[in-house]
């Protein structure tokens, strides 16, 4: 069942203008990937912890609002974020992006005025979409506009953004859990590994690396067999709902301090369709300096499951069934129904035929969501009111009771 709740707290509705169906095809989906390169050192003794916040400009306001933010990667001047951010990219229209790059300086604060800003760069969506492969890469920017350099590397500071169209056909979300086997001691002969993994995927046809899950957070300390946790994932995010696009898992060893004094152990490669039968004793492997008849380690797939995530064309194909029912706030709350600034002030359609703000949502919301009604029966409640002249309040009553 579908209900509408139209209360005082629903102000700005009648403000909003129908859809145009019709532009529907004009629109993708599309996805951003967001790393960083020669991040400046914003800590006198480590290395940054950044994050960035990705905002889109509003078309009515020209202010920007948050669109969302990555997560944070500690002491890590060369970050690939694994947060992904979905929007629609109309080809027709200037949309206009700014990514603000931040060192995370209170630990789980939300107010960025808490954390140290590195550098913004404004990117249009259109502009990315037509780059090759769908990549840009901009220096990041000063308050004031001027690059950033990297003291150390003698790099500027730079952003690279990612695009892809998401796939959304035979989306799932899929549960997975892994383990490895005999990894190598990376530490001393006698001492044991600090395992972690990531998980990367290749898109394109410049096989360009996304980072798609995993950080060194999460590394489990002194074992060469670990048992990772399970963790769920969606289709689109680890493949673009292509069973076959190659997926590399690699395994790392965790050493305190940032992560260039991580150790690579090895990798695999492999796709969705081969997790899916849970795998074991998969070998793995380094491209570079690999020592002949070296054995670094196996992984195991222990867990593996695969939920549909259905949408709403799915929901309906299926036989759903939607029944439309609205609800009227009364309570005082609303002000009187002869005030002019109540939601129920009906003076206006009595002399002008102009409905009420409640009237005028329950209109446009409903002439919406009706053709989906199955019955075509449209029950209409209240609450917070008395009538009859019975002094008594009701707080669950049918209109025409």
């Amino acid at each position: 069942y579908l209900l509408i709740l139209l209360s005082s707290n629903y102000m700005a509705y009648h403000e909003q203008k129908s859809a145009d169906l019709s532009q529907s095809h004009l629109k993708d989906k599309v996805s951003l990937f967001i790393s960083c390169k020669d991040l400046v050192q914003k800590d006198f003794n480590s290395k940054s912890d950044p994050f960035v916040v990705v905002y889109i400009r509003d078309k009515k306001t020209s202010k920007f609002k948050e669109l969302g933010r990555t997560e944070v990667i500690q002491d890590n001047s060369y970050p690939s974020f694994t947060t992904q951010f979905k929007l629609d990219y109309y080809f027709e229209e200037e949309q206009l992006l700014r990514f603000d790059v931040f060192d995370e300086d209170k630990r789980g604060s939300k107010k960025l005025k808490d954390h140290d800003f590195i550098g913004s760069v404004p990117m249009i969506l259109g502009e990315l979409m037509h780059e090759k492969g769908q990549t840009m890469s901009k220096k990041l920017l000063t308050k004031k506009g001027k690059g950033i350099k990297n003291k150390k590397s003698k790099r500027y500071s730079s952003i690279t953004v990612a695009a892809e169209k998401v796939g959304q056909a035979n989306n799932a979300l899929i549960k997975l859990q892994f383990t490895c086997k005999d990894l190598p001691r990376m530490d001393s002969i006698f001492g044991k590994s600090d395992p972690y993994f990531r998980i990367t995927r290749t898109r394109g046809d410049n096989e360009q690396e996304l980072s798609i899950y995993g950080n060194r957070e999460n590394h489990i300390k002194k074992t060469l067999n670990p048992v990772f946790p399970a963790f769920t994932i969606e289709a689109q995010k680890l493949c673009n709902c292509d069973p076959y696009t190659p997926i590399t898992i690699k395994i790392y060893d965790w050493d305190s301090g940032d992560v260039s004094k991580d150790d690579f152990i090895g990798e695999y490669t492999t796709n969705l369709n081969e997790l899916k039968s849970k795998p074991r004793g998969l070998q793995l492997t380094r491209k570079a300096k690999s020592k002949k008849n070296k054995s670094y380690g196996t992984l195991n797939v222990v867990q593996f499951s695969s939920e549909p995530l259905y949408g709403f064309l799915d929901y309906l194909q299926g036989g759903a069934e939607i029944s439309l029912m609205t609800a009227i706030d009364f309570t005082g709350s609303n002000g009187h129904p002869k005030d002019n600034g109540s939601l129920h002030y009906l003076e206006n359609y009595y002399t002008k035929g102009e409905p009420s703000r409640y009237q005028k949502a329950i209109r446009q919301i409903g002439n919406i969501v009706s053709v989906y009604d199955f019955d075509k029966k449209f029950p209409v409640w209240g609450f917070g009111a008395w009538f009859n002249s019975t002094k008594i309040v009701y707080h669950g009553f049918a209109l025409n009771q």
